[in-house]
Parts: C-alpha cells; structure tokens; sequence
C-alpha cells in the first residue's frame, strides 16, 4: 500500500512539473537543475506564481531561515554535551552555519545590487557548509549526525538557491 501512494505521489509530482514546464515557469527551470526534483517542488510550491528574480530572493529568505535554525539548534547540542569530540563537532558546524546564515546576508544585499554573479558565488560556498559539517561529524569514527535530516536537507536547500542563482546569470 505505501508503494503505490507513493507511486501516486511521484507520478503527481511529475505530471505537475511537466505542466509547469510547459509553461516556461522559472520554478520549474529551478527544479529541473536540482538533484531532486520532489524535494524542490514541494520546498517552492507557494512560490510558484513569482518570477526568477523574486522566487531567487524568497529561495535565499527561506534558506537563510533554514539555516539560523539548524544553527540554534546546534547551538542547544553545543550546551548540553558533556563530550569533548562532539564539542569539537559542534563548534565547527556551528561555524559553518554562522557563515552560512552571514553568506545569506551578502546574497540578499547582492540581489538588490542586482550582482548575480556574486549571489551565485555565495550559494555554491553555503552548499558546501552543509556537506563539510556532515564531514566533521564523519571525520570521527563512531558518531552520527544528530542533525543528520536537517543537514541533509539544507544541502538540498543549498542547491535549490544555488540552482536559482545560476539562471540569474548572463549567458
């Protein structure tokens, strides 16, 4: 039974992509440059009606949200370990998505300067803070990511503005 609902469910992801298409709706050229079609899909779904240069600047907004989130939440994990590894750990994830949060800041300062080349820039280096906190934790042998999900998906985050950025720029 959960096979064939989600069977449904990407069959109806993909037919709605297909008719956005054909459209030529920036949301789903931004989507088609993901990794994953699904995720971004459903991520922008309510922004749908906006044009690539708003649905680029909504994008950054929730992804720089995303990531002052994961932040705080690290930030908790940061307080309540006794363990000098996973402090270790934690004080560079938190590093890497201090930048993050501050490389979204320089993004949405870049959009109203119309600077897109630098708006791209900004995104490919906030899509490697993700991976390189989940290569802190790997770095370790023998401790998972307690974050794992939320960092997974910020990485998916990451692309989708990297993906939306990359349309900004001149041919």
């Amino acid at each position: 039974m959960a096979s064939s609902s989600f069977s449904l469910c990407s069959s109806l992801i993909l037919c709605a992509f297909l008719a956005i298409q054909t459209t030529s709706n920036p949301l789903a050229d931004v989507c088609a440059k993901t990794g994953d079609l699904a995720f971004c899909l459903i991520f922008l779904n309510d922004f749908s009606h906006l044009n690539l240069h708003d649905l680029t600047q909504s994008t950054i907004n929730l992804a720089g949200a995303n990531a002052s989130a994961i932040g705080a939440e690290i930030e908790i994990l940061l307080e309540q370990t006794e363990n000098q590894t996973l402090e270790s750990i934690y004080i560079l994830c938190s590093n890497y998505y201090s930048e993050a949060v501050r490389k979204f800041d320089d993004a949405k300062q870049y959009m109203k300067m119309g600077q897109y080349e630098n708006v791209y820039t900004a995104a490919i280096v906030i899509a490697d803070d993700a991976y390189n906190c989940q290569k802190a934790f790997e770095l370790y042998f023998g401790y998972d990511i307690i974050i794992a999900k939320e960092n997974y998906n910020f990485g998916k985050i990451s692309g989708i503005v990297v993906s939306a950025a990359s349309l900004l720029l001149p041919p």
